[in-house]
């Protein structure tokens, strides 16, 4: 695993297997990263080199969006829709709760990181909805 800041992204570029034998390595790494770099953290986990994801790895990701949110962070992932790690994902819940991007260049091209929505937060209610009026 390679990591390297771009922007405002600190990015870290995964290859090979992501599975049970593989994922305290990585988890290891995400976690630092999180602790470590300064804050407001948009971390990105490239997986376009993985080459295959089990459950575990599935898993690495619900906690690397735990703590990255946790630390008031943004996740985004890189995953091309004909990978390994694309296809996983499309398969499982988590894809309606990560960002995921086609390329890097995708993420870093897009508006400032802290200005963009959470893709599980609802959009802001209207000022009137609510307020007991009737018309």
């Amino acid at each position: 695993m390679r990591s390297a800041q771009q922007g405002a992204c600190v990015v870290l570029r995964m290859a090979g297997h992501l599975v049970s034998g593989t994922v305290v390595t990585a988890e290891a790494k995400i976690l630092t990263t999180v602790v470590l770099n300064a804050r407001p953290l948009h971390l990105v986990l490239d997986l376009t080199e993985v080459s295959s994801i089990d459950s575990d790895g599935v898993n690495l990701l619900a906690k690397a969006r735990f703590a990255v949110r946790a630390a008031r962070g943004t996740l985004y992932l890189v995953a091309p829709d004909d990978s390994p790690a694309a296809r996983t994902l499309r398969r499982g819940v988590m894809s309606s709760s990560l960002r995921r991007a086609e390329d890097l260049p995708a993420i870093l091209a897009a508006p400032d990181p802290d200005s963009a929505p959470e893709p599980d937060s609802a959009p802001e209610p209207d000022a009137e909805v609510g307020t007991g009026r009737q018309e």
